[in-house]
């Protein structure tokens, strides 16, 4: 097994990297990843500096661990800010860092993907590679992201962080009414309040896909992405260019699903979800103007009606939002697991991430609480 280096995605051939990309997410798509650094988001300029970990047998791409050097901890929606603090006050660098995760993306997702499972194994091969770069280049530290709960966790000193996430399940639904029917009255009449806000307010919903998207239609989600965004600062995930959305329009990157909301002929607000491997994922969403309720029936009442349509499983909404957990979204754990060659920060990072974790399971279970379904 040979293991290679690579720093952009250009740098391995389309036709090897597909055969990685079949059961990943839509965001290890060679063509999104090779617009990410077209564009010069995936670039050591901008804090993230690809570093391809690869396995070849006889020639053939079997494996790659997505890493990148960091500079900051923007676009990775783990907030280790604190840690970095820890960092500071016992003398020691946190960045430039090691990070695997799916750039600017808030969903499950392991780093390392792999042909078959019977290079699963690979796996730690990959893992003790990027553990060398550490005193090879000098990095602090190596984090592994958002690393899905059906996969075998890395092997190694590593500390397991938790971290709480929405998932929305399809259980065999006939119908939206079907899933409505799931909720107690009070809530189910609520729902049926917002889908009625928005009906008597005169909008209606179009769904469109890769092949759909025209610089009209991408001019007009990157103004929604940015006009909503901005209006958050430094708390709004302003992470994508107006020049990355203008690239989709080739229809190179595939399962792109956007809901557009629209008045009097007017597109006045969307929803840029991806879907893949029977997933529908919720990534960004903008409006031009205020509509009451339209958030939650374009994000979220939308693409559950659209998943049962289409018998789709599961639908990640994105983090955040306590109040999705009333709309019938579960929390789920989902984890990431962080190395530093330093031992006292290792040290410091093992003795409070126990209670940390704690915090965590509470926090589930007190939103899973919340979700007001009937009793059976």
């Amino acid at each position: 097994m040979d293991i290679k280096l690579f720093h952009s995605i250009n740098d391995i051939d389309e036709s090897d990297w597909i055969l990685l990309q079949k059961e990943a997410t839509p965001f290890f798509q060679y063509h999104w990843l090779h617009k990410l650094e077209q564009v010069g988001l995936l670039h050591f300029h901008n804090g993230w500096k690809p570093i391809f970990v690869t396995a070849w047998e006889d020639d053939v791409l079997v494996a790659c661990l997505c890493l990148y050097e960091k500079k900051h901890s923007q676009g990775e929606f783990v907030w280790d800010y604190a840690w970095a603090n820890v960092a500071q006050q016992i003398g020691v660098s946190y960045y430039p860092k090691l990070v695997g995760t799916q750039a600017f993306t808030a969903s499950p997702g392991t780093a390392i993907l792999i042909k078959s499972q019977e290079y699963s194994e690979v796996r730690n091969l990959l893992i003790d590679k990027a553990k060398s770069l550490l005193t090879e280049r000098g990095y602090p530290s190596l984090h592994l992201l958002w690393w899905k709960a059906d996969q075998e966790p890395p092997q190694g000193d590593f500390v397991e962080w938790t971290h709480q996430y929405f998932l929305w399940s399809n259980q065999n639904y006939g119908s939206m009414e079907d899933f409505l029917y799931k909720f107690k009255k009070n809530q189910r009449r609520n729902i049926q309040k917002e889908l009625r806000t928005v009906q008597e307010a005169g909008i209606q919903f179009q769904i469109l896909t890769e092949e759909d998207l025209t610089p009209e239609i991408l001019e007009f989600i990157w103004d929604c992405y940015y006009i909503t965004n901005e209006k958050f600062g430094p708390w709004g995930a302003l992470y994508l260019s107006k020049e990355f959305f203008m690239s989709l329009g080739d229809g190179l990157v595939k399962g792109i699903r956007v809901f557009v909301a629209q008045l009097d002929g007017r597109n006045i607000a969307m929803s840029l979800l991806f879907e893949d491997n029977n997933c529908l994922y919720g990534r960004y969403w903008g409006t031009l103007e205020y509509h009451d309720c339209l958030h939650f029936v374009l994000c979220y009442y939308e693409p559950i009606r659209y998943c049962i349509q289409k018998g789709i499983s599961s639908f990640d909404p994105g983090m955040g939002s306590p109040h999705k957990a009333r709309r019938g979204f579960s929390s789920h754990h989902v984890s990431s697991y962080h190395y530093f060659t330093n031992p006292l920060m290792q040290q410091i990072m093992a003795k409070y991430i126990p209670q940390i974790n704690e915090e965590t399971d509470e926090e589930i279970q007190i939103l899973n609480n919340r979700i007001p379904w009937k009793e059976k």
